[in-house]
């Protein structure tokens, strides 16, 4: 009895700590459940919203090359060595010229455009070209591929396959790696290599890049490296 009596208490107290274990392995195992059934949803929201896109300009495999070819519309934005342009290929090739559409307020800017007087069915722009200033790569396009090479790290074969694009990419074989297609890098479908054009927003925005027979002050050259990608609907943050 006396055995039995002093045993009772250390017995139970060694059945609550094994049920108390039980239970915190429980609630960490119950955790885990949640965290991974949490990871895999949003795995699956991202798998969803991040395919791979089509390549819009994939049914025309030749084209695209020039800049001639492309409506360009408004400014998206600008950083520190490239402004970035809405921009469409119609069916049929045009020359290049901003949305005849749209009107400058009078009295101010010719590259102030108002949203308000936009038509009610305004072109779709489903792509983005972004155009890098040249200040020190020269005029030649081979020159200009070599020295903007960083930035076809993301184009594929197809978007390097203009005439001077196969030639540097055959060349530049110890150069920059070229990037498999992921979710989260913008593809570039083209790049190509043209003429500095006066877009809405130049004078204003970035005077000091342009090409002296554009802007009297300008320092950039002539001709600079184009880059054509999918123009998203929304910023980085979003």
């Amino acid at each position: 009895v006396r055995a039995r009596a002093g045993a009772g208490p250390c017995g139970r107290a060694v059945f609550l700590a094994f049920g108390l274990g039980l239970g915190l392995i429980e609630e960490k195992q119950a955790e885990g459940r949640r965290a991974v059934s949490a990871c895999r949803e949003i795995q699956a929201i991202f798998t969803q919203k991040n395919k791979l896109l089509p390549d819009p300009l994939d049914t025309r495999r030749w084209q695209g090359f020039r800049l001639e070819e492309y409506l360009i519309g408004q400014s998206i934005g600008k950083g520190c060595s490239a402004a970035v342009y809405e921009a469409t290929m119609p069916v049929l090739p045009q020359s290049l010229e901003v949305v005849k559409s749209v009107r400058p307020l009078p009295g101010r800017d010719p590259d102030v455009i108002p949203r308000e007087e936009e038509p009610a069915s305004p072109p779709t722009f489903p792509l983005a070209i972004k155009m890098m200033w040249n200040i020190s790569a020269g005029s030649s396009s081979e020159a200009i591929f070599s020295t903007m090479s960083q930035e076809l790290v993301p184009a594929s074969r197809v978007a390097l396959a203009g005439e001077y694009g196969a030639v540097t990419y055959r060349r530049s074989k110890g150069g920059p790696k070229q990037l498999a297609p992921h979710p989260n890098i913008i593809r570039v479908f083209r790049a190509f290599t043209s003429s500095v054009p006066l877009l809405p927003g130049a004078l204003v925005d970035y005077p000091d890049v342009l090409p002296p027979r554009l802007h009297p002050e300008g320092l950039g050259h002539g001709r600079t490296l184009f880059l054509v990608m999918k123009n998203y609907p929304c910023t980085l943050r979003q």
